[in-house]
């Protein structure tokens, strides 16, 4: 049996030997009676002539809020995609441009969030929300840019890493993607040429696939 069963019993025990002692009347125990709760004072209604007047809503400060919400939406599958991008590939060029592409995107909805707070603030004070409004679109347009880039990077990593694999391994595609990388000339050079040992046959393949996979990874 379990410490906790045989405390629970214990009390058990402890509490139905109290209330036959006090012949049912616990208060006994603390020498007075029950102490009657306090009834809760009622909420005071507001006062509609002193609460403060909500903002309305107007077209630009929703377009503003619209956009801040796309924002942060495209921020947040950025995050995602590159996250998916650092597992298939965690330490690879384009799982890098992905992470910084997801960082940008965040950086833009939080940006999108502030001009859409800026564009409720003018509404309220009458003043011209519509600088506020462009703001957050354009945040919201770099969000999406950032996330857009963070996808192409995600599909690249993934597509290295079926490249560097016996059963994947395309020579004319996988030369193309170091040759597109950002990647120093003198390095591109020395990947070129594993791949072209890796392309003589199956006997070199696979070691020269796996310093490719030590290179790009």
């Amino acid at each position: 049996m379990s410490k906790a069963v045989i405390l629970i019993a214990f009390l058990a025990l402890a509490l139905m030997g109290a209330w036959f002692w006090t012949g049912g009347d616990l208060a006994r125990l603390t020498g007075g009676d029950t102490p009657v709760a306090e009834p809760m004072p009622e909420p005071v209604p507001a006062n509609p002539d002193t609460a403060p007047d909500a903002v309305p809503a107007t077209p630009e400060t929703q377009a503003a809020d619209a956009a801040a919400d796309a924002a942060a939406d495209a921020a947040a599958i950025a995050a995602d995609v590159a996250a998916s991008a650092s597992a298939i590939a965690p330490a690879s060029e384009a799982a890098a441009e992905a992470e910084r592409a997801a960082e940008e995107a965040i950086e833009a909805a939080s940006r999108a969030a502030e001009a859409a707070a800026s564009a409720t603030a003018a509404q309220a004070i009458a003043t011209d929300p519509e600088p506020a409004v462009q703001q957050a679109g354009e945040a919201a347009l770099d969000a999406a840019d950032a996330t857009t880039r963070a996808g192409d990077a995600a599909q690249r990593a993934a597509e290295i890493q079926s490249l560097l694999t016996p059963e994947g391994f395309d020579a004319e595609r996988l030369s193309a993607l170091i040759d597109e990388s950002d990647l120093p000339a003198s390095q591109k050079a020395d990947l070129q040429e594993l791949v072209s040992t890796a392309s003589e046959g199956p006997a070199p393949r696979d070691a020269a696939l796996e310093d490719l996979r030590e290179a790009l990874q």
